[in-house]
């Protein structure tokens, strides 16, 4: 576990969501960079440093085609669940801000 500290106390917080709280982080500013209003800074090919295990630029472009892959194949149900008791988000409809935070959740799963 790793502690971080603060003036109230200690906060305890196990390694693997430091990582990926990190992961998605990284995975926030590749987001930024490439989905930016600006086209100079779409187009000036940032890359992002994170590591010589890790590739954000790669973590999000597999969470988008996952996205994807759920837009084309719907909203699916599990056991005795009815039609349209779960909420399902569409990429396609999705807005910027919208799709960064499909992104950021869909990352955070694939950490788990």
């Amino acid at each position: 576990a790793i502690g971080l500290y603060m003036k109230s106390g200690q906060l305890q917080l196990p390694l693997s969501s430091v990582v990926e709280e990190y992961k998605v982080a990284k995975c926030r500013t590749v987001l930024l960079y490439s989905d930016s209003q600006d086209q100079r800074v779409r187009e000036a090919g940032v890359t992002t440093r994170a590591g010589r295990k890790f590739q954000a630029s790669e973590l999000v472009s597999q969470a988008k085609s996952m996205l994807l892959i759920r837009d084309i194949i719907g909203a699916t149900n599990s056991g005795r669940q009815g039609l349209g008791s779960s909420h399902f988000h569409q990429w396609g409809k999705a807005s910027k801000k919208e799709r960064r935070a499909m992104v950021q959740t869909e990352v955070r799963q694939l950490e788990e």
